[in-house]
């Protein structure tokens, strides 16, 4: 497809020869990111296996250092500053449950995460857990939604235990505007 040499010449338009262009892919990253996640599926080229132990329940997930550094700062700090898992192959990780996990992992790849009413509050405590803002803010946003005079008193209390203002300002105004309802 390429010429192996090219025996063209280029002679500037002007006589200052001082034109330039830019050239930018948009859909690079997406498309690298598509490649990471195939690869990380394949367990190809990865270089971390996660460990991943909740009570009983144990699971290994294979990902780059890469990937989860760019995608949470506690993975980020834990991979390059001279913390004891830099050099390891093999990461146990504590106090998060093996699904949510995997849900956070597919996100760092996939930037997409699926949550329903079940398991919202377990990835919204693991995105917490790993700094993953974003995630952070989806749930956030999928529980403002879900308020409900059953349920407020709960988010609300949730909210504040994990420091999300937000949630727990709307919980609160929840509560306020349908005091009836909710007591």
């Amino acid at each position: 497809m390429y010429a192996t040499e090219c025996q063209a010449e280029v002679t500037p338009s002007h006589s200052n020869g001082n034109r330039q262009f830019h050239y930018s892919l948009a859909d690079h990253t997406n498309q690298a990111f598509q490649i990471m996640n195939e690869l990380r599926l394949g367990q190809q080229l990865c270089d971390v296996t996660l460990r991943v132990k909740y009570h009983e329940v144990q699971a290994d997930f294979v990902a780059h250092k890469i990937v989860l550094a760019s995608s949470s700062p506690v993975f980020r700090a834990m991979f390059t500053n001279g913390l004891r898992e830099c050099g390891m192959e093999t990461v146990t990780i504590e106090g998060i449950h093996p699904k949510v996990m995997e849900r956070l992992l597919e996100f760092a790849y996939t930037a997409s995460i699926s949550v329903g009413e079940k398991c919202v509050i377990h990835v919204m405590n693991g995105a917490v857990m790993y700094q993953m803002d974003s995630v952070v803010k989806a749930c956030c946003d999928f529980l403002i939604q879900q308020l409900d005079p059953s349920n407020a008193i709960g988010i609300a209390s949730f909210a504040e235990q994990i420091g999300c203002h937000e949630l727990h300002q709307k919980a609160r105004e929840y509560i306020y505007m349908h005091f009836g309802e909710v007591s």
